[in-house]
């Protein structure tokens, strides 16, 4: 349940990710990092992405080119602040439980 919540708000972020495009509908996005910021010779590189894992059922960040790879969630946390407030949110709607301010 947790990848589905998060696919919605990996488009929420998408228009402030360089670069952002979908590799594979549902799995795989690709973007400019925004933590290394990615090749400084070519702007056109983009070797940021999200990925879903089954297993898991999240999505992960991972950077080909700075190796840094987070939880989507974490990522969100330390690069997205209100959005993994409002993910939490979400997520504590899905399954039924209050959150306490």
């Amino acid at each position: 349940m947790s990848g589905i919540i998060e696919q919605q708000f990996i488009m929420n972020i998408a228009s402030q990710l360089d670069r952002f495009k979908t590799v594979e509908p549902n799995k795989t996005y690709n973007f400019r990092c925004n933590i290394c910021g990615d090749s400084e010779k070519n702007e056109f590189k983009a070797r940021g992405y999200f990925f879903y894992s089954p297993q898991d059922d999240i999505y992960m960040m991972k950077c080909q080119n700075c190796g840094v790879a987070y939880s989507f969630q974490h990522y969100l946390k330390v690069y997205f602040e209100n959005e993994y407030k409002n993910l939490r949110t979400q997520i504590f709607k899905e399954r039924g439980i209050r959150q306490f301010a």
